[in-house]
């Protein structure tokens, strides 16, 4: 004789609880992941800003001026180990590294007098040796 009582059976709450228990599962692992996501992006974000205040700095001093000094190695331009010059720059409540160096007289590859192309990059205070920004700036004798 069939029973005409109202309810679940346990079969139903098991997999009710067993979806709940998935949706909690995703939730927070979608949380932690756009957490992770979100530091990523606000350490890009201060790294820009770094490198921008530099570029700033670079650009509105003279071409002669001592921050745009070769260190007379030309093909240095992308070497971190050893920049023609370094700065600490402020950005929110953390510093972040931010070297930069600079080739005389060269313009993509080929030989231009009057100009000197300067590689700027914001390093990683954590970790020293990953480039989290870079930016190029071309100064000319003129500007």
């Amino acid at each position: 004789m069939p029973s005409t009582k109202d309810g679940f059976t346990l079969v139903e709450i098991m997999v009710a609880l067993t979806i709940l228990i998935f949706g909690i599962i995703f939730a927070v692992s979608l949380g932690t992941e756009a957490s992770k996501l979100n530091r990523i992006t606000t350490k890009g974000l201060a790294a820009q800003s770094a490198a921008s205040q530099i570029y700033e700095l670079l650009n509105s001093v003279s071409y002669t001026d001592t921050l745009l000094s070769d260190d007379g190695d030309v093909t240095d331009l992308n070497n971190i180990a050893d920049p023609d010059h370094h700065r600490n720059v402020l950005v929110g409540f953390k510093t972040y590294p931010v070297i930069w160096n600079v080739a005389d007289n060269r313009l993509m590859n080929d030989i231009k007098p009057g100009y000197k192309t300067v590689v700027i990059k914001v390093l990683n205070p954590d970790k020293t040796s990953q480039v989290l920004y870079s930016i190029t700036l071309i100064k000319g004798a003129g500007t």
